[in-house]
């Protein structure tokens, strides 16, 4: 994927489209890791996994699609 960096004040931005924030798990507002050797760099999550708010949105969501199953297995 070829990305374009955008002036942004005096500095300047990469923009990351809806697909590759979803890929990874990132949402606006969130921070990420950069770190950069002699050939590229790498962005990666800054947080250590969901984050309370996330887990209790995937949790809702798991007990709506998969309620009735695990009810059974319990």
């Amino acid at each position: 994927m070829i990305k374009k960096l955008v002036k942004v004040g005096n500095s300047h931005a990469l923009i990351f489209d809806r697909t590759t924030m979803e890929m990874m798990g990132l949402r606006e507002g969130d921070e990420v890791q950069v770190t950069a050797d002699g050939s590229g760099i790498r962005v990666v999550p800054a947080h250590i996994g969901l984050g309370e708010d996330r887990v209790k949105e995937h949790s809702g969501a798991i007990r709506e699609k998969y309620g009735e199953a695990l009810k059974r297995l319990a």
